[in-house]
């Protein structure tokens, strides 16, 4: 009896510790605490996104996402930003399970991930999937000069998704970890090729790498800030707050301190990108 009596109040006890943290997602976050100061707004981002998340020698968040969402945060009488670094792979769970509050990293707004959170109006619209080679072994720009060549792509992100739907007649070599992994197999010669984000950060290693190298955007895809979808609230004062700082010339001067991605490597073609997805 005593043994029943036990089960029965832990399995009580793992049900409501479960539901507790089913439901703290749930909860909506309130403008009203945040304007107060009684919360503060959680801002989940990589800290080495090139110039659109990093850390300065201090450790302080910076970088286009930064300003943008600093500026957000003032129009919205918004008193405490927390950015908290956390890695791209790991952005959609923290988001989902409410650690945060805000994806930032210049998140594409993909139909998939609009089935799970909301998002903000895009606020940058000049990136998307790209190919880069070192200049010289292509040009790679369409699916058909890819043909028999060995394409790169972080296994499991979009850029392998990509591949397989469109790169039917090359071999397309998922590579465990981050863009830097794909880019190491890259220059030694593992691959002929990369598939993968349009980001600054990338023309700062590829200098690094000692060799110059040219790329192609293949699908150009916004940008925008995610919440959860019970924060439809916040993410509609974002949407103000973005469409008064893009009238204003706000966002355009925030974009305009930043270089373009495409700035220091030769660039083979930017024009008729390839239909989405």
């Amino acid at each position: 009896m005593r043994r029943l009596i036990a089960l029965v109040l832990a399995v009580i006890a793992v049900s409501t510790l479960c539901a507790a943290v089913s439901a703290a997602p749930s909860r909506p976050i309130s403008l009203d605490m945040l304007r107060n100061g009684e919360s503060k707004l959680i801002v989940g981002c990589p800290d080495d996104w090139g110039d659109f998340d990093y850390r300065t020698t201090k450790g302080d968040f910076a970088g286009m996402d930064s300003d943008i969402l600093h500026e957000i945060a003032r129009r919205l009488q918004i008193g405490r930003l927390d950015f908290h670094p956390t890695k791209f792979r790991d952005l959609a769970p923290a988001l989902q399970a409410g650690d945060i509050d805000v994806i930032a990293a210049t998140y594409w707004i993909l139909p998939e991930r609009k089935k799970v959170f909301l998002f903000t109006i895009p606020y940058y619209d000049k990136g998307g999937l790209e190919a880069f080679w070192p200049k010289g072994t292509g040009p790679f720009a369409t699916p058909a000069l890819m043909a028999g060549k060995r394409v790169g792509v972080v296994e499991g992100g979009y850029g392998e998704t990509w591949a397989r739907v469109h790169l039917h007649h090359s071999t397309i070599v998922p590579i465990s970890g981050t863009d830097a992994d794909v880019e190491k197999s890259l220059e030694e010669k593992q691959i002929d090729l990369m598939v993968s984000n349009n980001l600054s950060g990338r023309t700062q290693r590829a200098r690094s790498m000692g060799r110059d190298y040219q790329r192609a955007l293949l699908v150009r895809i916004p940008a925008g800030f995610a919440t959860r979808k019970v924060d439809i609230r916040l993410r509609d004062a974002m949407d103000r707050a973005l469409r008064a700082m893009r009238r204003d010339g706000t966002l355009a001067r925030i974009e305009r301190a930043y270089p373009e991605p495409d700035s220091s490597i030769s660039v083979i073609s930017r024009s008729r990108p390839s239909n989405f997805p």
